[in-house]
């Protein structure tokens, strides 16, 4: 099934996104949580991840490729790439990063993963997640609200972002 759930669209600019991923890389500096590594969540989350990576001079990124949408159409999550456990081996903080939390599933299924990871690997690390803008209302919540984000914007507004 197939929804179109965006009524207006709100352009950013790459001043907003600079402006805003400082927000939430202080909000992590704030945190005094040393992360080790970062899963960053592909395609929207990819220029977040770098930018945060670059900032908390974490070296050691991840990705992982999850759609939920086409164009403004939200559907089924679908998993195009996912994650090694080897690779976590070692770790003991993790942040995940996309670009922002809409319905939440992106963020949710990479939880998801990390947690199932932890369990059968028994690897002991914990994660927290980071993106640039939460769409949250009185009327809405998501599936999973961020460790950390920039500002909540209205969850009927579709958010154009410089690289797209």
């Amino acid at each position: 099934v197939i929804i179109n759930l965006m009524s207006d669209k709100l352009r950013l600019t790459w001043t907003d996104i600079e402006k805003d991923v400082d927000s939430v890389v202080q909000k992590i500096k704030a945190s005094n949580i040393e992360y080790d590594c970062i899963v960053g969540i592909a395609n929207g989350g990819l220029i977040p991840t770098c930018l945060i990576a670059k900032a908390l001079e974490i070296k050691k990124v991840f990705t992982v490729s999850i759609k939920a949408y086409i164009d403004e159409y939200a559907h089924q999550v679908q998993f195009v790439t996912s994650l090694n456990h080897k690779d976590f081996k070692g770790c003991q903080n993790v942040l995940i990063i996309d670009d922002l939390v809409d319905r939440g599933e992106t963020l949710f299924e990479t939880q998801k993963i990390l947690s199932y990871f932890s369990y059968s690997y028994k690897y002991n690390f914990n994660f927290d997640s980071a993106v640039v803008y939460l769409k949250k209302s009185d009327d809405f919540v998501p599936k999973t609200i961020p460790t950390y984000y920039s500002q909540i914007m209205d969850p009927k507004t579709w958010l154009v972002f410089p690289w797209e």
